[in-house]
């Protein structure tokens, strides 16, 4: 009769395993809890060793999961069906593999108790739902085969007793497998959660942004594991130059199960469109050492605003007009101002408007020029037009200024934006009297007559 009894024969750290030990183990050459399993998983291995490792843990099952052997058939997250049971979608479990060959001198038979940090909640011992359970809770990277009679028979037993199970288990050819559900793990080392998936990338989206303006958004982290050792640490990844920046350092420290913090980002559009910058991982004591390796964070925002365009050139000379002194008091022309930018505002007509926020004509003779029609807001795809006034004031002569126009281009609504500028030009005549030239014309008749004689 094989003897052999391992009491405690392992103890793994908390803080890399939820399966934490056996208990009186008989007919094994010996118990192991590993975090390196075999990959990949093979029949027959035939060295009498109960072999275990811990899977996926503290998971939100986004599906039921079809078990076999519950320990508690009235629990709310259990659901009887036809062929056994499911863990209802939505429960947050740990998940365990057990493996018994008997081989090596062993006995055939393996018994005693596998102990565990948390609440024994399901076994699945059927090979369809060890299958099918694979790519829900086992891990991501190991090959666990598909050979059949890879479960427990129906002799093979499974007590539950709290956070152990006391198991009996007689194996032949090619051996016998299982897996271990569990609850909630708080030993289990800390788990680095962004968003509701976390295979996909952590998106930070800014919106609509106004160019010339700046909105903040937050990186949710969440520790969706346990503690050990000290909670979720890390640091969350910096930009690089542009129109994304970090707030703050960036560091987390000490979060527990459950706990979420943000980190702050700024977004300060300086261009028209879509702007998007993949700024890195965030590196952190989770079970993966660095979160999301191979999604990372991701920052993206859409710049817009107005843009300016007028009927005559910024930078131009406008020629008001050429004023008759005797019969005109002044002249005047127009000068439209459109918005011509094709941005999407989202609905938000603040985003996209241009203001004409006041207007400046300086040089020397600028008491001689003057807007007649008032300043405004000027939405997407409008315009407005400005009558430019010329008066000479009764004085004749060429006339200059310059007229500048301050606008929130590039700027907060109604803000300091960009400025455009025109120079102005005028002239004012007076004719000669109207006796003069009927002398003028007489006195050409005149001489035409004389010529004559």
């Amino acid at each position: 009769m094989y003897s052999l009894v391992i009491t405690a024969a392992v103890t793994v750290s908390p803080a890399v395993a939820t399966l934490t030990g056996f208990e009186n183990i008989t007919g094994a050459n010996d118990a192991i809890i590993t975090t390196t399993p075999p990959n990949p998983v093979t029949q027959n291995p035939n060295d009498g060793i109960l072999t275990t490792w811990d899977e996926k843990q503290n998971v939100t099952l986004t599906e039921d999961l079809l078990v076999d052997r519950v320990a508690d058939e009235s629990a709310s997250y259990i659901e009887a069906v036809s062929g056994g049971f499911l863990i209802k979608a939505g429960t947050i479990v740990s998940s365990h593999y057990l493996q018994w060959d008997p081989g090596n001198g062993s006995s055939g038979t393996v018994a005693g108790s596998v102990v565990l940090d948390s609440e024994i909640f399901a076994f699945i011992t059927a090979d369809q739902k060890l299958f099918a359970s694979d790519a829900i809770v086992g891990l991501d990277n190991l090959d666990y085969n598909d050979f059949g009679l890879r479960g427990l028979e129906g002799g093979d037993t499974t007590v539950f007793n709290g956070n152990k199970v006391d198991i009996n288990w007689t194996a032949s050819s090619p051996g016998d497998w299982t897996r271990l559900i569990t609850a909630f793990s708080p030993a289990a080392s800390p788990e680095l959660t962004t968003n509701a998936d976390p295979a996909q990338p952590a998106t930070v989206d800014f919106g609509i942004v106004r160019i010339g303006t700046t909105n903040d958004a937050d990186l949710t982290i969440t520790n969706t594991g346990g503690i050990q050792p000290d909670g979720l640490t890390g640091q969350a990844p910096t930009p690089g130059a542009g129109e994304f920046t970090l707030l703050g350092d960036g560091t987390f420290t000490s979060l527990g199960s459950g706990a979420s913090t943000t980190i702050g980002y700024r977004y300060a559009p300086t261009d028209h469109g879509a702007d998007s910058e993949a700024i890195g991982q965030i590196d952190s004591n989770d079970s993966a050492g660095v979160a999301d390796a191979d999604a990372p964070v991701t920052l993206q925002g859409i710049g817009v605003g107005p843009v300016f365009d007028s009927s005559i050139t910024p930078d131009t000379t406008i020629h008001v007009a050429d004023v008759n002194l005797v019969s005109d008091e002044s002249g005047m022309i127009d000068l439209i101002v459109s918005n011509t930018t094709l941005d999407d505002n989202g609905g938000n007509d603040d985003l996209t408007t241009l203001t004409l926020v006041d207007y400046m004509i300086t040089g020397a003779d600028a008491d001689k020029f003057s807007l007649t029609t008032p300043l405004g807001a000027i939405l997407k795809g409008d315009d407005l037009t400005l009558t430019i006034e010329f008066d000479p004031m009764s004085t004749a002569g060429d006339f200059d200024a310059v007229l500048t126009l301050f606008t929130d281009e590039d700027a907060p609504l109604g803000g300091d934006g960009n400025m455009y500028q025109w120079s102005l030009t005028g002239t004012s005549r007076v004719p000669a009297p109207a006796g003069i030239w009927i002398s003028l014309i007489g006195l050409t008749g005149m001489m035409r007559r004389r010529g004559r004689v």
